[in-house]
């Protein structure tokens, strides 16, 4: 059962993003999302704080670039946040198939959990711990958008963000890589039908 929000496929597709039906828990789920990241900065903040050497300039520097770069790390996070890769391809009627192909062969434990006209999602599910992938394909004629979300039970994993972004560049180079396979192999097998028809009749009578 699909238990997380419900999406606004327009709107998601607009602004490349995916967008949810606002609602009073979705609301509490980005509050809690946006808490926990503070908490993760006061969390590595505090410990420069204490830390901080004095008179050595260098050790300063990189102590400073270690923090600055968990900033732009936390910053990174918030703002991937359910955030789209687009995927131009032309075939529309077999585009979901080499997509779901895609996934069932590059990932492991995965299930199809809803499906309709311009949306299907998909969850992966781990082998221990209650963490789950939420990937969801918003179809738009010739373009497919893909996010990728990670979740604790329905809630949002505040450190994630970058990862699933990743991720999700990830399966639009898998599925580009299927499509191409796909698209010769057929191209293939149009090829030997040809050849088979346009193969003469003499040699037989010949014999």
């Amino acid at each position: 059962m699909d238990t997380l929000h419900k999406l606004n496929t327009d709107k998601s597709i607009k602004y490349r993003r995916l967008v949810y039906k606002w609602s009073f828990s979705l609301i509490a789920d980005y509050i809690f999302y946006y808490c926990h990241c503070m908490v993760v900065l006061v969390i590595l903040f505090f410990p420069v704080l204490l830390i901080r050497p004095t008179g050595n300039s260098f050790l300063i520097v990189s102590i400073d670039a270690v923090f600055i770069g968990f900033i732009l790390w936390m910053i990174a996070n918030m703002v991937l946040l359910n955030k789209l890769v687009k995927i131009e391809s032309k075939g529309k009627s077999t585009n979901r198939k080499v997509m779901e192909n895609t996934l069932l062969k590059n990932y492991n434990r995965i299930r199809r959990l809803r499906k309709e006209t311009t949306m299907v999602r998909y969850v992966k599910s781990y082998k221990y711990g209650t963490f789950e992938k939420l990937i969801t394909c918003l179809y738009d004629n010739d373009v497919i958008y893909v996010g990728t979300t990670s979740r604790a039970k329905t809630e949002f994993l505040p450190v994630c963000g970058l990862y699933d972004y990743l991720k999700s560049r990830q399966i639009a180079k898998q599925f580009t890589l299927e499509k191409q396979y796909v698209t010769a192999e057929n191209f293939n097998i149009q090829t030997n039908e040809i050849g088979v028809k346009q193969i003469p009749s003499t040699s037989r009578e010949n014999n």
